[in-house]
């Protein structure tokens, strides 16, 4: 019953129409298709398509589908879209299937004339979007989250790439039971591809309620919401399908007013009366014989469980098995679960009545797919299956599709566990298995190693709630303390991968306690071990209070008293030495001596490098240069530096990656001074985390503004300002001291430019925390002082100063330079003196605190009138800020070296610190400096 549309003319000209924008614009677009279950969602997308490819016949078309089970299947409907664009059978082997994926990647990716290095990352990241497995592929080995902001990275690079050929509609239908996961992918599509692109999606109301936020505020996206048909609408429809034919008019006014717009319903109802005989075809016409029913079937739903009712027991029996499989279905598993060997013309009865379709592909290799009409006839099929059968096709299903998976069962893993589950958790799924204890208990078996795997794949593409619920039901299925420990492990896996520590920790000590009277799984308890000092050690962030350094100490000495492989040996050892810089009671950590600590990051190091393990030695090298640093050992702490920048390229978590890049660039520029190297660092930092999240880019922005203000490039300041700014205000961690300090840095550039307003509004959006000053505290003095209030400022030295901050790689203690300077500012000579030793001690730990001590100390001796002792200091000084390339702070400098020269010298030496004001547009200063010629008669 093939029929024209109807009542869709406008909303297929709308598509064409941002498909055309998309074109000319060269850049995405999206369009959300809404509408009801029935109301010609997909008939529409199909249309328009045609109209495409008839138009542009170059156009790429993309297609992936949600299954009703999509919520469980975190990115089915990519892996569908990849499947079919390489070829790949779902019974393929691995390596046939690795290889046709390569090949279409590399095919596509070189359009664009990417790097090998690219094409190896996009071919990692889709296979793993598709469970297809590699060996060797990194995102196997790095954090959920990190993982998925690869792929968020990846996608929108391959889609790019097929758009740099040619226009491209992708196409995801039924996002509705899509997972959140997958959403999001289609939202990061649309912002990160460029090229003319179309994404095409439909859904039902549902979707609104589930993610309210999809496409909404976005430039280029259209909301088609498919009403119902008019009542002239249906009419014609009603013509269409019944080829002009004269029905009685009490009829077609009954059809049309019961179908209300729905184009499905009406054609079931139709499709309903032909199958009873009350409307049957006499040549090419439709005629009414019999008697018609008194009423109507008063929903979609009824037609369709009265059509399925009515079929012979044969085909009812296809058609309810065939829809355990789901919407697409093969033949060979409904012929093992129906017996019958003449499945064949079942299908085709059913393909006749319009309730199945022929696939003209199949994802089987020399198996015919076929595919229900409409999601709404499996969904009834479904329904009137008895549930003990149910149970018992459940498990069938699985066991059939384990089979075909061979060495791709990742592939297939979260569908195999939704059968399983069904097959055993479902609604009555008990009845189904109390004659049959024996095949129950397999089945158990098998279905925990099922939902055990299911929930780590998920975990893997950051489906964390579903993974959860996976691991949930796995517990409900073990039956001893071991298969318990493996499931509250992975339910500290699920939490830790959502960085959640305060579950994290209590479901692996939860483990380690049912493990605790076997000896035989002391690997086991080690590798528990060692999850819960990486959490409490590394990732305390995920707590809601910081766990005590005792608590992280305790787990490194069980696990290294437990004897530990080398692996696990260097993590705990690394742990050991990085304990000296995450946050802590300082006393807590101090118990151990620092040389231990030392001694353990040099052993960590050791090993990570023997073993290859790059992470490994990133984290003991990054923890020895804290320890360095907190022993006052800055030109170690820079070769420990050097060390880990050799190794960061081969990090493999872009967010790792970037963070990794952002800490050596604050070391390059805090340290050693080296302002040009760290800027280089933050910028390639800048570049990675602009593909992450907002706190990852207020880190690099943090750094780009800290390095630019610092050489004098105010010009740039603006725009990283506003960057900053943007992200600021989309982050909700103000307890990051580089989220706070970004702007504060600015405030003071600003202030220092003359716009004291902009300067104190921008400083009045950072939340101070005066219970812990530290970084944020300090920068926050220095806009005060830029602003003019220097005692202000000396008073937040004061409090920053006394929190007694431990020096280690992170937030270098700028408030010893920001007392200094405030000091000055006051000419409180004797607060100065009595400050500069207690400088003068942690002289190396910031590159500029060296020179504003020796400026400081030349003011103290110009301050007494003696010029001959403060003009060598105050020219060490001048000389040091030029090789750092610190135009502001010799300027500055070069102001109070003119006081301590003759009246005849002075001159040359005020130019040139007006024409360095000048330069940076430093108004307020350089009119001083233009006042201070006049009154001095220079």
């Amino acid at each position: 019953m093939q029929v024209a549309m109807v009542g869709r003319e406008q909303e297929v000209e709308s598509l064409a129409s941002l498909f055309h924008e998309a074109m000319d614009a060269k850049s995405p677009r999206l369009a959300l298709i809404s509408g009801p279950a029935g109301i010609g969602k997909s008939r529409l997308v199909r249309e328009f398509l045609n109209l495409a490819s008839a138009r542009h016949p170059d156009t790429t078309i993309l297609q992936g589908r949600c299954p009703s089970a999509g919520e469980g299947l975190t990115y089915w409907a990519l892996g569908e879209l990849l499947r079919r664009e390489c070829q790949i059978s779902l019974d393929d082997p691995a390596a046939e299937a690795r290889e046709r994926l390569r090949q279409k990647v590399e095919a596509v990716m070189r359009r664009m004339s990417a790097d090998q290095a690219t094409i190896d990352h996009t071919v990692f990241a889709l296979a793993f979007t598709a469970g297809i497995t590699i060996p060797g592929n990194p995102l196997d080995n790095i954090r959920p989250s990190a993982a998925q902001l690869e792929l968020s990275m990846a996608w929108p690079r391959f889609i790019s790439a097929y758009a740099a050929a040619g226009p491209v509609i992708i196409v995801l239908e039924d996002l509705h039971w899509a997972s959140d996961r997958l959403v999001e992918m289609a939202e990061r599509l649309l912002a990160r591809s460029t090229g003319p692109l179309l994404l095409v999606t439909t859904a039902r109301p549902e979707l609104r309620t589930a993610h309210p936020e999809f496409g909404e505020g976005g430039e280029g996206v259209a909301m088609l919401a498919l009403r119902a048909l008019t009542t002239q609408q249906s009419t014609t429809l009603l013509g269409e399908i019944l080829e002009g034919s004269e029905v009685p008019e009490t009829l077609r006014r009954d059809l049309v007013a019961t179908a209300d717009g729905n184009p499905l319903f009406l054609e079931e109802i139709i499709r309903r009366l032909v199958d009873g005989g009350m409307l049957v075809r006499q040549g090419s016409d439709w005629r009414v014989t019999g008697t018609l029913p008194a009423t109507l079937p008063d929903s979609v739903l009824a037609v369709l469980g009265a059509r399925i009712d009515a079929l012979a027991p044969a085909h009812k029996r296809a058609l309810q098995e065939a829809a355990v499989i789901g919407r697409v279905f093969w033949e060979e598993p409904v012929r093992r679960a129906t017996a019958d060997a003449d499945l064949m013309s079942s299908l085709l009865a059913l393909e006749a009545k319009g309730l199945v379709s022929v696939h003209p592909t199949s994802a089987i290799a020399g198996e015919l797919e076929f595919i229900f009409k409409h999601a709404l006839v499996r969904d009834v099929a479904y329904a009137s299956l008895p549930r003990i059968r149910r149970a018992r096709a459940h498990a069938e299903a699985a066991g059939w599709l384990e089979q075909i998976a061979g060495d791709r069962s990742e592939e297939l893993t979260e569908l195999i566990a939704q059968h399983y589950r069904t097959a055993l958790l479902g609604e009555d799924a008990d009845l189904a298995w109390t004659d049959d204890p024996n095949a129950r208990a397999a089945l158990r078996t098998r279905a925990f190693a099922a939902l055990l795997a299911a929930g780590a794949v998920a975990r893997k593409r950051f489906a964390i709630a579903q993974a959860l619920e996976l691991h949930q039901d796995a517990l409900r299925l073990s039956l001893n303390d071991v298969e318990r420990a493996r499931v509250l492990e992975a339910i500290g896996d699920d939490h830790e991968g959502a960085f959640h520590g305060d579950d994290a920790v209590p479901a692996w000590e939860g483990a380690l306690a049912a493990l605790e009277q076997s000896p035989e799984t002391r690997m086991d308890r080690i590798r528990l071990i060692v999850k819960c000092a990486k959490m409490t050690c590394i990732r305390w962030g995920g707590f809601k209070v910081v766990p005590p350094t005792r608590q992280v100490d305790d787990y490194i000495d069980a696990g290294l008293s437990a004897g530990p492989e080398a692996r696990d040996r260097g993590w705990l050892l690394a742990m050991r030495a990085y304990c000296n810089t995450r946050k802590g009671d300082p006393q807590e950590i101090d118990v151990m001596p620092i040389v231990e600590r030392t001694r353990a990051g040099n052993e960590a190091a050791r090993i990570g490098q023997e073993l290859g393990d790059v992470d490994l030695q990133v984290l003991a090298t990054r923890a020895l240069s804290g320890l360095a640093i907190t022993q006052g050992a800055y030109a170690r702490a820079m070769e420990f530096t050097r060390r880990e920048a050799a190794l960061v390229d081969r990090v493999a978590a872009g967010r790792d990656r970037a963070l990794g890049l952002f800490w050596l660039a604050l070391r390059y520029m805090d340290i050693d001074g080296r302002y040009e190297e760290g800027l280089d660092l933050a910028e390639r930092s800048h570049q990675l985390a602009r593909q992450l999240a907002p706190h990852d880019v207020l880190h690099s922005t943090h750094a780009l503004l800290y390095g630019n203000s610092s050489l004098g490039r105010w010009q740039l300041i603006d725009a990283l300002h506003k960057e900053h700014l943007e992200n600021f205000q989309k982050d909700k961690d103000m307890s990051c001291p580089y989220v706070r300090g970004g702007l504060l840095i600015s405030s003071a550039v600003l202030a220092h430019r003359g716009d004291l307003a902009r300067a104190r509004e921008t400083a009045a959006l950072v939340p101070m925390n005066w219970e812990k000053p530290a970084l944020p505290e300090a920068l926050h003095g220095f806009a005060l002082l830029a602003c003019g209030d220097a005692a202000a400022a000396r008073q937040e030295a004061e409090q920053v100063l006394g929190a007694k901050r431990r020096l280690t790689y992170e937030e270098a203690p700028l408030e010893a330079v920001l007392m200094v300077d405030a000091l000055v500012a006051l000419h409180d000579a004797e607060e100065l003196r009595a400050f500069l030793p207690q400088a003068e001690r942690i002289r190396q730990a910031v590159a500029v605190l060296g020179p504003a001590i020796d400026r400081a100390t030349g003011l103290l001796h110009l301050w007494e009138g003696d010029t001959t002792a403060a003009r060598p200091l105050l020219e060490r000084a001048l000389a040091e800020y030029e090789r750092l390339g610190n135009p502001f702070e010799a300027a500055r400098t070069r102001e109070y070296l003119a006081e301590a020269l003759p009246i005849d010298e002075r001159a040359p030496v005020l130019d040139a610190a007006l024409g360095q004001y000048e330069q940076l547009g430093a108004t307020p200063h350089a009119e001083r400096v233009r006042a201070a010629k006049v009154a001095g008669g220079v």
